[in-house]
């Protein structure tokens, strides 16, 4: 199972685009869940990503942005 079909198996719905191929995630993608004030963040899978090196390190400055490390 992969990281899409986990997100569509925790919220219940086909949110998260699957794919054979994995590191399709380019962004970070938030889903509410049914608890008030819950979300799921899903954040780019660059382990796995066919990606340029320049593409790899933005995904980490979005990453240490999004954990408020920057």
């Amino acid at each position: 199972m992969g990281k899409s079909s986990l997100i569509n198996a925790i919220t219940g719905q086909d949110v998260a685009i699957t794919s054979k191929r994995p590191g399709k995630t380019r962004d970070l993608t938030y889903y509410s869940l049914e608890k008030e004030g819950a979300r799921l963040v899903d954040c780019p899978g660059y382990g796995y990503a066919r990606a340029s090196q320049v593409e790899k390190e933005q995904w980490n400055k979005l990453m240490q942005v999004y954990l408020g490390e920057a």
